[in-house]
């Protein structure tokens, strides 16, 4: 997904875009059961790539993934940047449409679902992005997107956590995001009045395809936001 941004995004960063397990072609890890897991996993791997600190910043459940890395690991992160993302638990409602979702997959697979799905990420989408997106998606094996919507269906409110931090913090947020909206983020915000907030205009769920350059800006004032010391 972030392929097309990354040749920019090497004019300020050393950028790395690792594929959760399950996905992008990886094989699923039935052990990994919670977004705490994937925290842990990502540990692991900054320590076999010999990354003590980074900036981390995470697109929709990799957001969801970065706070809990965030709560477990903070000695580890330079800044942490929310693209599209909340420390905020589900809603009632959207936990009830995790669970149907799960249950659709089970019972008519991953295709159908995506083909409503990835329509929904978009707020004015052209064919490619859709094309593309779908294509990225159909790779996931379905054990695995069931394992991570049942992750964010039961993830902790972890504002408190996002409150609490000592390094540079960043929300960016499309206009016209569906899935984690402005008001969402709004109400986040109102109890972190020292994180940084970068609007994506014309962006629905997916800034680094519909205002590319919005989202690399934004990300390169979270890097240079890291003192120069840490």
């Amino acid at each position: 997904m972030f392929r097309h941004i990354l040749p920019a995004l090497r004019r300020f960063s050393d950028p790395f875009t690792p594929d959760f397990p399950g996905f992008g072609g990886k094989p699923h890890d039935p052990h990994l059961r919670s977004l705490d897991d994937l925290a842990c996993w990502l540990r692991d791997l900054l320590d076999e790539l010999q990354l003590e600190k980074v900036v981390l910043a995470g697109h929709s459940m990799g957001g969801y993934v970065a706070m809990a890395f965030a709560e477990f690991f903070p000695e580890r992160l330079l800044a942490l940047g929310m693209l599209h993302s909340t420390s905020l638990p589900d809603t009632p409602d959207r936990q009830l449409n995790r669970s149907k979702t799960i249950a659709f997959i089970e019972a008519h697979g991953v295709r159908p679902f995506l083909d409503v799905f990835v329509p929904s990420l978009f707020h004015d989408p052209k064919p490619a992005w859709l094309a593309e997106s779908h294509a990225i998606a159909a790779q996931a094996d379905p054990q695995a997107i069931i394992a991570c919507a049942r992750m964010m269906r039961d993830r902790p409110d972890r504002s408190m956590i996002a409150a609490a931090l000592e390094i540079p913090l960043m929300y960016i947020t499309g206009t016209h995001d569906a899935l984690v909206t402005p008001e969402r983020n709004r109400e986040e915000w109102a109890g972190i009045p020292m994180a940084v907030k970068k609007i994506v205009d014309g962006a629905g769920h997916m800034g680094m395809y519909e205002n590319p350059e919005a989202v690399i800006e934004a990300l390169e004032s979270l890097v240079e936001s890291v003192p120069r010391w840490a």
